[in-house]
């Protein structure tokens, strides 16, 4: 016998989307996320500037991907066995102590500890916030809960890469490091505020335990990994392309991009819960390979602002209806499990389009990585669709 998850919106009923903890949950993503993307675009000078190359900025990246992909499953496994409201203060509290500990991290193999550490903090509170929030949103706006809740973490993009840039140039990294530990303070306080309204399920000895993962959540997890395996790229490498095609101040295509994805992944959100996920998934993974494809092309801030809109839009459609997708796909239960799975789908996908691209870079070229990666979405469409034709009359939205 379990006892089950008490799920205040499904049982409730309430239509009410923007609830005290709903606000108090996108405040302290946004605190969270604008301590990592302090670093996002700088952080591959950091690497150059205590000795590494090409190929160890695809290792370092990388490295922050490992934990987040071996911590995501069983993070939402402890999720649904034990509440979300403390894995993600963990995840919080994490955050801050990397951030003071990278200026101590003078040589490759600090830094990759460092950010193998760092990396688990993301591993902690993206899974937990994630199912936090599919345990709070309203059923019926799920789709649109999910584009909020994506659109924070965006609007962390929109804002603090380029300032990092600002910072660096004004000051030094120790200043960007301090200022990026004091921000993943401010979510460990906002975190600490939410309601830890989720129950438990009660378990029993000899009871089989929650499962790590979640089968449902396969297929999609699949095809996020093929949509970050861009997002690895371009964090990994897109400033070193933009100092190479001599691009000034490359810190505002993150700005743009965040933008982009703000606008989209609301409308996104929305469109998915009117058309159905299929509808929106599929053009966002078609317009996420194309807008890797003419980054090949940019040599100027103009062309850099169509990549950030072409790319922005797909990117931010696929990704929170992927999520909206997975929910859907599963019952009350699991949704830890499910959102761990994905989590660490993602996170292999970046993985990949950091150490192994960067290894392609190393031996080619900016465009041959940058058309090999736009590739992966693309492919991903194909078995979306052929996926969808095989289901026959089954609801894949």
């Amino acid at each position: 016998m379990t006892v089950t998850n008490n799920e205040i919106s499904d049982e409730q009923g309430s239509n009410r989307l923007f609830t005290r903890d709903f606000i108090l949950l996108c405040l302290a993503r946004l605190a969270f996320f604008c301590s990592m993307a302090f670093m996002l675009a700088v952080f591959p000078l950091y690497v150059l500037k205590i000795g590494g190359d090409k190929s160890d900025i695809g290792i370092v990246i990388g490295a922050f991907t490992i934990p987040i992909v071996i911590l995501s499953p069983f993070a939402g496994r402890a999720a649904d066995e034990m509440g979300r409201k403390w894995l993600m203060i963990a995840g919080t509290i994490i955050f801050v102590v990397s951030a003071i500990l990278y200026n101590f991290a003078v040589s490759l193999i600090l830094l990759i500890i460092l950010r193998i550490f760092h990396g688990s903090g993301l591993g902690l509170f993206n899974t937990a916030s994630s199912a936090y929030v599919a345990d709070i949103a309203p059923i019926e706006r799920r789709g649109e809960a999910m584009g909020y809740f994506g659109m924070v973490t965006n609007l962390a993009m929109a804002i603090a890469p380029a300032l990092g840039v600002v910072i660096v140039e004004k000051y030094d990294f120790t200043v960007l490091f301090l200022i990026s530990a004091a921000t993943a303070f401010a979510a460990v306080a906002l975190t600490s505020l939410l309601t830890d309204n989720y129950r438990p399920v009660a378990r029993i000895t000899g009871q089989p335990r929650a499962p790590l993962f979640h089968k449902a959540s396969f297929f999609p997890s699949v095809i996020m990994a093929s949509l970050s395996v861009t997002w690895g790229a371009v964090v990994s490498f897109f400033i070193l392309f933009a100092m190479d095609r001599h691009i000034p101040n490359p810190g505002y295509f993150f700005t743009a991009y965040a933008i982009v994805l703000i606008a989209s992944r609301t409308i996104a959100g929305i469109l998915s819960d009117k058309l159905g996920r299929e509808a929106v998934i599929i053009p966002g993974l078609v317009m996420t390979g194309i807008g890797i494809w003419v980054l090949c092309l940019a040599d100027s801030m103009t062309m850099l602002m169509v990549v950030a809109l072409i790319y922005g839009i797909g990117f931010g459609s696929a990704t929170p209806t992927l999520m909206a997708f997975t929910i859907d796909r599963i019952g009350n239960e699991g949704r830890g499990a499910a959102m761990g799975t994905l989590g660490a789908s993602f996170d292999v996908g970046v993985a990949v389009g950091s150490v192994i691209l960067g290894f392609v870079l190393q031996y080619t070229d900016f465009v041959v990585t940058f058309l090999i990666a736009g590739t992966a979405p693309i492919l991903a469409m194909i078995g979306f669709v052929i996926v969808g034709k095989r289901k026959g009359n089954e609801n894949l939205s």
